[in-house]
Formats: structure tokens, C-alpha cells, sequence
């Protein structure tokens, strides 16, 4: 039966994210490394934008590191007046705590333009409380990444992958209208 309890749903799967043990995190965190850094879409971007990991999400330290490694343009997200902008970051240090204690970037280097790089050559790494199979995901409740892809028209938004631990997936998500789900979901 499709789960359409947001709330609960999400307030569950956060309960159990935060339950794993240190040592579980740290091997369902390298599983889903190494996942996303296979991906035919991490190798063929230049751009990637992604959230720098807070509390106990699925690890992107790890991942922002490698990318930027990699020799790829990395954009974090940080909060302006209840809309995501995407700042480009080329060391984790330039991360400081932000909206609700998020490390976020400044604001005060290069500034991610929609219409500027290629959807082919930018991959989007999301966050999410609970995903399904399908991706579709539920966030905190702001609608950040919902009403930020949904600026892009259908055909022409970027590969989308929302990465979790096992734990945070469900049957079915009943989406919203409003909701942009992801193409994949990487999991522990």
C-alpha cells in the first residue's frame, strides 16, 4: 500500500538513520562511494552540485572530495530567502555552518547559473528523509530541491540521483504534485 504519510515517514526513517552505529555508517557510507563514483553520469559531468552532508545523511564529504580530486566544478547548496543557490566550493574548508546549522558555502564565490553548463555535464546529488525505488523522496518539508529542479523544464533537467542508507527506503512514495523525483536512488 503507498505510504502517503509524510511525517510519520519521515520522523521513522531519520529515527533510524540516526540509530545506525558509527562502524555501520562508515560501511554503508563507502558502499554508497563507490557507487556513485561508477556511474557513467559522475564520470561524463564537469559540474556536480551537492549537499555537504549534515547529522547523521548519507556522507558527501567523501564525495565532494573526490570530485574535487577529479578536477570537477563542485557547487554546495546555501539557503536565500527560501530558495537554494548553488555556490562552487574548491576545498571543504570553504564550508561554514549555515541555514539550521547546514555547513553551506558564503555565498561569495562563483554562483551556479541554470542556463550555464550543459545538463549532460552536470549531475545533481539531492538529500532526502525516505526514497523508493521509483525516486521519489521526501525531503524536510521546505521543498528546497523541488521548487530549485523545477525551474528546469522536463527534457532538459540534469541527471538527479538522491543517495541514502538502506534504511531510509519505503515500498512507495505517493507524490505530490509539486514533487521532482530523482532518475536513481543510490543506496547502502
Amino acid at each position: 500500500m503507498p505510504e502517503n504519510r509524510p511525517t510519520e515517514l519521515r520522523r521513522q526513517k531519520c529515527g533510524l538513520r540516526s540509530a545506525l552505529s558509527r562502524e555501520e555508517r562508515a560501511l554503508e557510507n563507502d558502499v554508497i562511494f563507490r557507487k556513485v563514483v561508477k556511474l557513467a553520469q559522475y564520470q561524463k559531468a564537469e559540474s556536480i552540485l551537492i549537499y555537504a552532508s549534515y547529522q547523521s545523511e548519507a556522507d558527501t564529504f567523501g564525495l565532494i572530495s573526490r570530485a574535487l580530486c577529479d578536477n570537477k566544478k563542485v557547487f554546495c547548496p546555501k539557503v536565500e530567502e527560501k530558495a537554494l543557490a548553488f555556490y562552487r566550493i574548491k576545498d571543504l574548508t570553504e564550508l561554514k555552518e549555515g541555514f539550521r546549522n547546514i555547513p553551506e558555502p558564503e555565498g561569495n564565490t562563483e554562483k551556479f547559473q541554470i542556463n550555464g553548463i550543459d545538463s549532460p555535464k552536470l549531475l545533481i546529488i539531492a538529500p532526502g528523509t525516505v526514497f523508493d525505488r521509483w525516486g521519489h523522496r521526501i525531503g524536510y518539508g521546505g521543498g528546497f530541491y523541488d521548487r530549485f529542479l523545477g525551474q528546469y523544464e522536463k527534457e532538459n533537467r540534469p541527471f538527479c540521483v538522491g543517495i541514502c542508507y538502506a534504511c531510509q527506503l519505503t515500498e512507495k512514495i505517493e507524490p505530490m504534485d509539486h514533487d521532482i523525483s530523482m532518475d536513481l536512488v543510490i543506496h547502502s
